[in-house]
């Protein structure tokens, strides 16, 4: 955590002219943001019109603006001289006064010139007749269209410490009074708003309730905060839109997978969901060590790949009667996050040889592989489909190809001519194939 006088390094001009005016206390300035926070001890008038009309810009702006809502900025004076409107003998020679301007997530107050339009017209003062200027620059502009440019940001509302985008909405809404009618709407337009309420991450698991397990809509066993969770809030509405919100959320949505005991659990429970189809659009985001698990595949000290094939993955394939569309999101064996290792570590682990399968697998082949071992059970599946082409292009930081790389096969300690890979000459076939097909 930064300390005071480190953070006053950082101030735009606006808010160091603002600092400069009323200094922090002399003790604070090698405390941490946690211990002590700017606060400005500017003097207040009791009667100020002109700063009665900016805070009246402000609170009109919030309505109209969902960023100048959310930033909640606050105005007020800076010195004790007579305001600035209405003209009199006291200010004729003051054309402009220092106004200070903080917005919520902000420590420090940013000051800037304030000056009135026409201040020799008497009528009550409005806020199309306020005007400000930052610090270098000449000309003068309506305080509610600068207010709307000094609160937009790109990283805002959506970026930390300011608020949420849900939490803006709701905010701006309750300062304008406005509603979204979604029960007004026709009952298909509904359920596509409720799709999208839902969102794309329904992720269903097993529970047991009053002794008997059954399927339920959660946030599954993935709770790591980069994965989006759904919006269950809607179900809390009413009851008109519980249920419509349920039944998109089990008929319409596509249902996602992160473990294969997870998909076990939910297509062999015993009292499956009775709503139709609701197992119609499958998500796999099986790690490394999960497919490989599934479909039982080791690697034996030789560094052979076996394969003894289970009847339980073929069974819980069969038993999805009413899947239409599968989706194979296959995990980059070179992100740190994957489990590729686990997979190999415990047959290779003490063999050197064989340590550049363990740090730089090929995504080419490994996707290969595992389409060839996962066919039989996708094969009368209408539509799979994975982000990636089938099979992905080779990114290996280390090269596959160990019959043109000989200091690589001394280095590792591998045979001339074995343990290589040619691309080209293994899929060969299939492009010839589709060529003269």
């Amino acid at each position: 955590m930064p300390f005071l006088y480190t953070r006053l390094k950082e101030l735009t001009p606006e808010q160091r002219a603002v600092v400069h005016m009323y200094p922090p206390p002399n003790e604070m300035y090698n405390t941490t943001h946690r211990k002590y926070k700017y606060e400005l001890q500017a003097p207040q008038r009791d009667h100020d019109p002109v700063k009665r009309a900016i805070i009246r810009a402000i609170f009109e702006l919030r309505k109209e603006n969902i960023q100048a809502c959310a930033a909640a900025v606050s105005a007020q004076g800076l010195t004790l001289n007579p305001p600035i409107w209405p003209l009199n003998e006291q200010n004729q020679d003051t054309p402009f006064e220092m106004y200070a301007f903080k917005k919520r997530f902000e420590e420090f107050p940013s000051g800037f010139g304030i000056t009135i339009k026409d201040r020799w017209d008497s009528r009550p003062l409005t806020a199309d007749r306020v005007f400000i200027r930052a610090s270098k620059v000449k000309a003068w502009r309506p305080i509610k269209e600068w207010l709307v440019d000094w609160t937009f940001s790109k990283e805002y509302p959506s970026g930390s410490p300011a608020l949420t985008m849900n939490e803006a909405q709701r905010k701006w809404w309750t300062c304008n009074g406005k509603y979204f009618p979604i029960l007004e709407l026709p009952c298909e337009l509904r359920l596509n708003i409720l799709e999208y309420v839902l969102g794309e991450n329904i992720r269903p698991h097993t529970t047991r309730d009053g002794g008997e397990v059954k399927v339920v809509l959660g946030f599954g066993r993935v709770m790591w905060e980069t994965v989006p969770r759904p919006n269950y809030a809607i179900f809390g509405v009413n009851k008109q839109l519980h249920d419509e919100a349920l039944r998109v959320g089990w008929t319409y949505s596509q249902k996602h997978f992160h473990y294969f005991e997870n998909l076990r659990d939910v297509v062999l429970c015993p009292n499956p969901p009775t709503a139709p189809r609701w197992l119609s659009n499958v998500t796999l985001h099986f790690s490394i060590s999960d497919l490989f698990g599934m479909l039982d595949l080791k690697f034996s000290e030789t560094g052979t790949l076996e394969h003894e094939p289970k009847m339980l993955p073929r069974k819980i394939f069969e038993d999805m009667t009413t899947l239409e569309t599968l989706t194979l999101d296959f995990p980059s064996p070179y992100e740190s996050c994957n489990s590729w290792r686990e997979v190999l570590e415990p047959y290779l682990e003490k063999k050197y040889k064989f340590g550049w399968i363990r740090e730089y697998p090929c995504w080419k082949v490994l996707v290969d592989w595992l389409m060839t071992f996962l066919y039989p059970l996708l094969k009368d599946i209408p539509r799979v489909r994975h982000p990636v082409c089938r099979p992905p292009e080779c990114f290996c930081p280390q090269s596959c190809y160990y019959d043109t790389n000989v200091h690589d096969q001394r280095h590792y300690g591998i045979p001339l001519g074995t343990r290589a890979f040619d691309h080209d000459d293994r899929f060969y076939p299939i492009k010839a194939q589709e060529e003269n097909w």
